[in-house]
């Protein structure tokens, strides 16, 4: 992403993870579907924290 105002742009990679378990659902789809949602949430957060930080200098 290019700043309208001129500069560096932002350009980062974010792969973050999450484990579901067995106490969090015993069917194993279920766990995938709730370690999916967890992984894209955590993404997400640690995207906005990264382009916060970066902007915010």
């Amino acid at each position: 992403m290019t700043p309208l105002a001129g500069g560096e742009p932002f350009a980062t990679l974010v792969i973050e993870s999450y484990t579901a378990t067995f106490a969090d659902a015993a069917l194993g789809v279920e766990r995938l579907r709730l370690a999916n949602e967890g992984s894209m949430r955590r993404n997400i957060e640690t995207f906005i924290d990264r382009l916060v930080e970066h902007y915010g200098r």
